[in-house]
């Protein structure tokens, strides 16, 4: 082989190789103002990266606030999930606090506006938000306990909507020997 022919063989290898590569994916960048709230916002466990707990958002302006101690233990490499009422699922990525250091050391138990990007993912609708729902570890807000995270989930399990997902973030599942003493005082 002559080294012209070498040399043009190489550059069409390369050339092809290069051609190959993968485009990049398409990102879709979503406007907190369309999303239709309320909203659940998922955390990931700093360590796991593993969705850790599911906290309801009932408008933009709690959406753009949040605890110092979640900002501050917010995993680096994992995006927080945001799945709104229509079942649109995003990644909260690129999370800025709107304060600094001294702020946060002389309030590390406030509330901080944050700045976010929120991105579309490629799974959405009732499955993905139930999907993503279920692999949290805690769904009853506060300290409502174990028993209270066990209704919750089988009742997401059964869910319609995403709505109604939601809500049972937000209101939780009356105790079954809760419905049934108001049932019967609803009787007398």
């Amino acid at each position: 082989m002559s080294l012209r022919s070498w040399v043009m063989a190489s550059c069409l290898g390369l050339l092809a190789f290069v051609g190959c590569a993968d485009k990049p994916p398409v990102v879709t960048v979503v406007p907190v103002d369309k999303l239709a709230f309320p909203v659940v916002l998922i955390y990931r466990d700093q360590k796991t990266g593993n969705c850790s707990d599911a906290d309801f958002q009932s408008n933009a302006e709690d959406l753009g606030l949040m605890g110092v101690q979640r900002y501050l233990f917010l995993p680096a490499s994992a995006p927080l999930f945001v799945i709104d009422s229509s079942g649109r699922v995003c990644e909260m990525r690129d999370i800025q606090g709107q304060h600094g250091g001294l702020w946060l050391m002389a309030n590390p138990t406030g509330l901080m506006p944050i700045k976010f990007t929120l991105v579309e993912r490629k799974e959405t609708g009732v499955k993905a938000a139930r999907t993503l729902l279920l692999s949290c570890k805690y769904l009853a807000q506060g300290t409502k306990g174990r028993d209270e995270d066990d209704r919750v989930r089988e009742a997401i399990e059964k869910a319609a909507t995403v709505d109604d997902m939601i809500n049972l973030i937000r209101d939780g599942v009356p105790a079954a020997e809760d419905s049934a003493t108001k049932s019967k005082s609803d009787d007398e």
